[in-house]
């Protein structure tokens, strides 16, 4: 095979060789560029539209933070409600702020607490949901967890407690 190879290039006039050194570089150029570094610039490319993102959405969670911590204030005392159990207060709380729709799951998590996971909610809506939950029931998040979505949307994990 290498003989084969070896004699058909012998057999080339030196214009055709140097062509064929030329065309060979630039179809190697070519597989290196696209192998190579085009992938890793299209990354770094996505990679810094992510970071934009995650900044612009720390700057508007920064700047709800500090409407909460002003509402802070002004919360009411928690309402205790003993004769319902905590699982029937988070249901019916949610379907009267219409987020039902929203919660994809909610176990029990011992006597006093519950673990819930919402899809897809306005994080306003969630915010207004818990402070609803503390200010007449005494449920408090113990826990939570939020991932950006959408722009606006977020899905959150939350243990809930009362008391």
């Amino acid at each position: 095979m290498k003989e084969t190879i070896t004699s058909w290039w012998a057999a080339q006039s030196k214009r055709d060789q140097m062509w064929l050194t030329i065309g060979a570089s630039f179809l190697l150029l070519f597989i290196v560029y696209s192998a190579l570094i085009s992938p890793y610039l299209s990354a770094q490319q996505k990679l810094e539209q992510r970071v934009e993102k995650k900044q612009q959405l720390l700057v508007w969670m920064q700047q709800q933070s500090s409407q909460l911590r002003a509402l802070g204030g002004q919360a009411k005392q928690p309402h205790r409600n003993g004769k319902q159990s905590l699982l029937s207060l988070i249901d019916s709380s949610a379907k009267r702020l219409q987020l039902a729709q929203h919660l994809s799951r909610v176990e029990p998590d011992g006597e006093h607490s519950v673990k819930i996971w919402i899809d897809a909610v306005e994080f306003n809506q969630l915010i207004r949901w818990y402070g609803d939950l503390y200010s007449r029931h005494g449920i408090s998040v113990d826990n939570l967890i939020l991932d950006n979505g959408e722009p606006g949307l977020v899905k959150a994990r939350a243990t809930l407690r009362q008391g």
